[in-house]
């Protein structure tokens, strides 16, 4: 059996403020507590930061002795009828720049292609919006300016 005791909202705050306040700390003990957790959060930010350097540092010593672990960056750049690529439960999203293992990379790399050459197949409707035709003109004052500069 449940027993209530209606309490008035005064005494109900009294007694949430009297939990949140520690009456039994003094200022001085309040503070060193608040010094000794901030000392500890910044000891095990640094520890997750010196572990997650670490593991860096294990990809790169593994990668100088097999050329299978070496990263690379793969830009995902796919046709309108493709949002992301998903290997393995991981989507690689368009338009976004990844640093992935060599075999992933060339995974990536492949299928991007593909997903090109399928666009021609059916029409290439997404590639010409990426080939604008220009209307470039050679003239006598282009003779020596660079093809960058006549690019735009």
């Amino acid at each position: 059996m449940v027993r209530r005791v209606n309490q008035s909202p005064a005494q109900q705050q009294k007694k949430f403020t009297a939990a949140l306040e520690f009456p039994n700390l003094t200022e001085q003990e309040q503070a060193d507590i608040l010094d000794r957790a901030k000392t500890k959060v910044a000891e095990e930010r640094k520890a997750a930061e010196e572990d997650q350097f670490f593991e860096q540092a294990m990809r790169e010593a593994r990668s100088a002795y097999d050329p299978s672990l070496t990263m690379e960056d793969v830009l995902i750049d796919l046709p309108g009828h493709a949002v992301h690529i998903l290997i393995d439960g991981v989507q690689f999203m368009h338009g976004l720049v990844y640093e992935v293992p060599k075999p992933v990379a060339d995974t990536i790399n492949e299928i991007i292609h593909r997903t090109w050459l399928h666009e021609d197949e059916i029409g290439g409707a997404n590639r010409s919006f990426y080939q604008k035709p220009r209307d470039i003109r050679l003239t006598r004052r282009s003779q020596n300016v660079t093809t960058r500069h006549l690019m735009g």
